[in-house]
């Protein structure tokens, strides 16, 4: 009975050796294109979430750097006035609704956070200075300190090659919000 059962084993691979000859080789070389995008897909996606925490990191180094340090503007119209400050590639500050008083503290703030992202440049950064609401007397303001990045775009590295398929990824601005300790505006 097992004589039976090889010589009829035997028989079928036999018969479909010649057949299949070569469909691993074919089904592999049809399923490998796919592969390969698909993992070169994880890869760039992958990197474009890497890059989503270092920049929420960034900013919140730069929220710490930020209170850590004195006011970029003068803050004596803050109770009724937002302060704004936004800097530029030479490195200079503008702030709105107050006057520039710190250039040195941008210049901090900035190289705290290049230090996570070499890449990060003055003008994509913002500082804002709102009263926190802790006030409680009069002459005593409790700044919220906010930095923000805007405008950051990262280059698919592997993806580029899709037609349609844009060629950079455009973040949506990062945040970070703390309170600066209590100051005296007389």
């Amino acid at each position: 009975m097992l004589e039976i059962r090889l010589r009829l084993t035997a028989l079928v691979q036999a018969r479909r050796t010649p057949t299949q000859k070569g469909a691993t080789a074919v089904e592999f070389a049809l399923i490998a294109p796919l592969l390969i995008f698909f993992s070169a897909g994880l890869l760039d996606f992958s990197l474009i979430l890497f890059d989503f925490h270092r920049y929420s990191e960034v900013t919140r180094r730069g929220a710490r750097e930020a209170i850590i340090q004195a006011p970029i503007a003068s803050l004596d119209a803050l109770p009724a006035t937002p302060v704004i400050c936004n800097g530029d590639l030479e490195g200079s500050v503008t702030c709105t609704g107050a006057a520039v008083v710190s250039v040195e503290s941008f210049t901090s703030i900035l190289s705290e956070m290049k230090k996570m992202a070499p890449e990060v440049t003055g003008d994509k950064v913002q500082v804002r200075y709102v009263d926190s609401g802790l006030s409680a007397s009069d002459g005593i303001v409790t700044a919220s300190v906010t930095v923000s990045l805007q405008n950051i775009t990262t280059k698919f590295t592997t993806l580029t090659f899709i037609p349609g398929f844009p060629s950079t990824f455009i973040f949506p601005s990062f945040a970070s919000t703390r309170v600066a300790a209590t100051k005296t505006t007389n």
